[in-house]
């Protein structure tokens, strides 16, 4: 207690004497605060807590965690005129955590006819907490750009903890009396333990200035200790730490000076009619107010078209990289597999017997490799089929077995669809009228809309017509109006009107793209000489049902190659057509719309519709819109 008593005799005449100056200097106060952790180097060269040392070795030094939190208060002003100086206090709480252990040989131990060491840990845990008090001096030098800041402290110790075990760590099965490998000598708070502590402090700094008052502070801190934490002991303790803090600076009061106010004898001025301006404005008939905002109505127009892909690659002969002619582009065909990530892509390569016997597996994988290259995510499944050389009817069609095709798994083929959208804007304009108290008097003024539209203001009525931003069509826009009216320098008059304008969306429209009255889709695909279906169009299954409920005409063509005579090919055409119907009739369209589907069924031999060279075996649908 004389020792608490004389430290702070010693920080009462510490801050006298070194803060003459700044009282002198007037100079402010910044309070402080802030938290720190780091890392304590503690001394060995001890057997154990006193009153309960073991028979082991002494405990080597060691490392351990400190942390702590403060506040504080620092003075500003130059110190026994040393310039860029300061002084400063601190109170600081402080948590000291170590672990001391060593290992030891205590002799040997017969076990089963054999001689083994015996070997036991010894460690001593411990926690310390204080409470400091801290007075330093801080410099901030011109040549370096940190702050260096020294000083004593003194600690008084609040409570401590501390537990002595041993353990057994050979032989295995070697046990203390307790029956236990792990035995603790002493588990409880220090004894003899030192209730004040002196040390000292010095710390390198950066200081971060936030706003006028607020500023951050870092800084690396060493804290030696220079008496032991237990008085019968060497153990002694030094930290480095780093430490965060957060600083406000205390303004100083300036006294304000009133300044005589000089005595103005005033003239008396000819008294003049004064000018005042009517400035109204009005959009669709409806009076505009200081900070109105206004609906801007404008109209969507989308056109929609979509382009099912079935891709077909065709290669040269007996090649496996080289293609001949393609029907679509990898750039298209990747960004139309984009529109379904989630469905997986079929790439079926194709070849003939009497080429090389991998080389439509080869002709796959490398279409897989060209559409990775193009950025495609879809997962892959590649297949292959052979055909015998023997079994194709004409020699023409022999190409149509060096192809790839390309399509989703559940059957259905890719879609292209292509969005074009058009904005339609009111042409409604506001109407801005000026009228001065006294005729005669000129006008003037600006009308600005955003930064899309400027127009001037000549006379008493101005029409001016809204503009959306083309940079951003559907933001907000702010209209800002002024108009002057003046009649000599010494009469004038000002009015402004500032309001919103929203673009507000009144009408939205999605059409089909349509060609001579109607939309043309493939239903489905059919190989060779088949009817039946090898792959449809999703897109197209919903048009029908969509043109079934609108009650829109559709026909249904199907498609036929040059191959064949007319009667085959006429016979192939019901088939396919019978084939079309079943299968959308499993696409949830009931019998009575079947019925109306099956009426608009264009079958003719002379009937060049059924024969196309883009589609040449399939199904075509025509959605009227009349």
């Amino acid at each position: 207690m004389n020792i608490f008593f004389c430290f702070i005799v010693f920080l009462f005449s510490f801050c006298s004497v070194f803060s003459q100056d700044t009282v002198q200097a007037k100079s402010s106060y910044t309070l402080i605060g802030g938290l720190s952790g780091g890392i304590g180097f503690h001394s060995g060269g001890f057997k154990g807590i006193p009153g309960f040392a073991s028979c082991c070795t002494e405990y080597p030094s060691t490392n351990g965690v400190n942390i702590g939190a403060y506040i504080g208060i620092q003075n500003k002003g130059g110190i026994i005129n040393i310039p860029q100086s300061s002084l400063g206090f601190s109170l600081r709480y402080s948590m000291i955590q170590s672990g001391f252990s060593t290992r030891e040989y205590i002799g040997n131990i017969i076990n089963n006819n054999s001689v083994e060491k015996a070997l036991i840990d010894f460690t001593l845990q411990s926690t310390l907490h204080y409470i400091s008090a801290e007075p330093y001096i801080t410099y901030s030098p011109d040549f370096l750009p940190i702050d260096i800041a020294v000083g004593p402290h003194i600690s008084f110790m609040v409570s401590s903890s501390a537990e002595q075990n041993e353990e057994i760590v050979s032989p295995a099965k070697a046990f203390f009396g307790n029956n236990q490998k792990i035995l603790t000598r002493y588990s409880g708070s220090l004894s003899d333990q030192a209730s004040v502590l002196l040390g000292g402090m010095i710390s390198l700094g950066k200081k971060f200035h936030m706003t006028d008052k607020l500023s951050l502070a870092t800084s690396l801190v060493f804290r030696p200790y220079f008496t032991p934490f237990i008085q019968s002991i060497a153990w002694q303790s030094q930290s480095a730490e780093l430490q965060c803090e957060l600083q406000f600076n205390i303004p100083k009061s300036i006294p304000i000076i009133p300044i005589p106010e000089p005595i103005i004898i005033a003239e008396k001025e000819p008294e003049i009619p004064a000018l005042t301006l009517n400035f109204a404005a009005t959009y669709n008939q409806k009076n505009i107010s200081f900070g109105d905002t206004i609906p801007y109505e404008y109209s969507m127009k989308t056109i929609v078209q979509t382009q099912p892909l079935f891709p077909i690659f065709t290669f040269e002969e007996f090649s496996d990289s080289s293609i001949q002619k393609q029907n679509v582009s990898l750039e298209v065909l990747v960004k139309a597999c984009k529109e379904s990530p989630e469905k997986t892509l079929i790439i079926k390569g194709y070849a003939i017997d009497d080429e090389d016997k991998d080389i439509a597996e080869k002709r796959a994988s490398f279409i897989a490799k060209q559409l990775n290259n193009y950025g495609l995510h879809n997962p892959i499944t590649i297949q292959t089929e052979v055909k015998k050389l023997q079994t194709i009817k004409y020699q023409t069609l022999k190409s149509e077995y060096h192809i790839v095709s390309i399509q989703f798994n559940d059957g259905s083929i890719p879609i292209l669809t292509q969005k074009d959208t058009s904005l339609y804007w009111s042409d409604s304009p506001m109407e801005f009228t000026s009228i001065p108290s006294k005729a005669g008097a000129k006008i003037s003024g600006l009308i600005t809309l955003g930064t899309t539209r400027v127009q001037s203001i000549e006379e008493p009525n101005v029409l001016f017509r809204l503009q959306y931003n083309p940079a951003s069509p559907f933001s907000i826009q702010t209209l800002t109006a002024k108009c002057f009216a003046s009649i000599s320098p010494m009469q004038k008059a000002a009015s402004r009107i500032e309001c919103y304008i929203k673009p507000v969306e009144t009408k939205s429209e999605v059409f089909i793209n349509t060609l001579n009255g109607y939309e043309e889709h493939i239903l489905s695909y059919s190989e060779f000489d088949k009817s039946d279906i090898h792959v449809y169009n999703l897109y197209a299954i919903q048009r029908i049902k969509d043109a079934i409920q609108e009650k829109k005409r559709v026909d249904i063509i199907p498609i036929s190659d040059v191959y064949g005579t007319e009667d085959h090919n006429i016979r192939l055409q019901k088939k396919r057509v019978e084939k079309a119907l079943e299968f959308l009739s499993t696409q949830q369209i009931n019998s009575i719309e079947m019925q109306t589907l099956s009426k608009n069924i264009l079958i003719d031999e002379y009937d060049k519709r059924n024969m196309r060279s883009d589609i040449q075996r399939g199904i075509l649908i025509r959605i009227f819109h009349d």
